[in-house]
């Protein structure tokens, strides 16, 4: 009897290790000259359902954010991770994954220790995928266009991953049978592929990476531009050191900020100007209606989640002069006090 068992137990694991090992076969299939699209990507951008449907997804939530006014907007931003200076969505998977392929192969492993942190590890990921794919679902609604079949089917595997992991959940009753063992393995395959083309996203389509620019200078008063050029409420984009900047004048109060935004590189000179209380004079993006703060370039909504480069300004014989607003590296600082803390403990 024992014999029987431990036969079947092997044999199940020795079909679903092929199954984890057909994955690396199916990548490498797909490998390509890097920026070059792959047979995989045309194909999705090829099929007019997906584009059409995820296209519509994509803009209706997009626009209930915007319509639900500044409470929606602040849970977006939430969402999106402009508290955490980068996006939120990434930093949650780490664990989600984490948590799944582990429980995946615990779940392989036989004995009633291995099925108990299988279950365990299994159940943390599917907590944990709620706020994930809250969070993902709200880069969603402001993807570019190129990439976003790839995002919808990236959101659709996730999906399925986490229905297959539930599904393992149920059938395992405490200890991991056959049926708990081959959807969970089935789980970690389509987690897998979703991986990769998240993947994609970041390296190649550069989803969620940061476009602005970041001069170094002018760090002394530079003389721009005449100050008769620039109307009150009308914006105007120059070159300052190889840098585009775009100057905004309300009342006496002249502006500089970097003029392409964080997000996807939107022209912000077209943008829309207005008053937002404490943050003050802000610009809102014409491409995705991220909003900065003129004053010092910070976040006031996302989808950006990266501050822009701001500058100080003067007029001086009838011309404008701007110097950059030197920032403090915090994280670094903060970095540097920390160790030394650990290492006079």
């Amino acid at each position: 009897m024992y014999a029987s068992r431990l036969f079947v137990a092997y044999t199940e694991s020795k079909i679903l290790f092929a199954l984890l090992l057909s994955i690396p076969t199916f990548l490498e299939q797909s490998k390509e000259v890097p920026m070059q699209e792959t047979d995989v990507e045309r194909n999705l951008k090829e099929i007019e359902s997906i584009d059409s449907a995820s296209h519509a997804v994509s803009r209706g939530i997009h626009n209930a954010v915007l319509g639900g006014g500044e409470p929606a907007r602040k849970v977006a931003d939430a969402l999106h991770g402009t508290w955490l200076g980068h996006p939120l969505h990434p930093a949650l998977t780490d664990f989600v994954v984490g948590a799944f392929a582990f429980g995946s192969l615990f779940n392989l492993a036989s004995g009633e220790l291995n099925g108990k942190l299988a279950r365990k590890l299994i159940q943390a990921g599917a907590i944990m995928a709620v706020p994930t794919a809250l969070a993902g679902v709200t880069d969603f609604s402001t993807v570019p266009r190129r990439a976003m079949n790839t995002a919808a089917v990236h959101g659709s595997l996730n999906s399925v991953a986490l229905v297959l992991y539930l599904l393992s959940l149920r059938n395992g009753n405490g200890r991991p049978s056959g049926m708990s063992k081959l959807f969970s393995t089935l789980g970690f395959g389509a987690m897998f592929v979703s991986a990769w083309l998240g993947g994609k996203m970041t390296y190649h389509y550069r989803v969620g990476v940061d476009k602005s620019e970041r001069p170094e200078g002018p760090t002394e008063w530079t003389r721009v531009l005449s100050d008769a050029e620039l109307t009150e409420n009308r914006p105007r984009r120059i070159e300052v050191e190889g840098t585009a900047v775009v100057l905004y004048k309300r009342g006496s109060r002249i502006y500089a900020m970097a003029a392409v935004c964080a997000h996807e590189g939107g022209p912000l000179e077209e943008g829309t100007f207005l008053e937002k209380g404490a943050d003050g004079v802000c610009v809102e993006c014409p491409w995705h209606q991220s909003v900065f703060a003129m004053e010092d370039g910070h976040v006031v909504h996302g989808p950006s989640t990266y501050e822009l480069a701001a500058y100080e300004t003067r007029v001086q014989d009838g011309q404008i002069q701007i110097r950059l607003i030197e920032r403090k590296p915090v994280v670094e600082q903060d970095s540097r006090q920390l160790v030394g803390e650990l290492v006079t403990e």
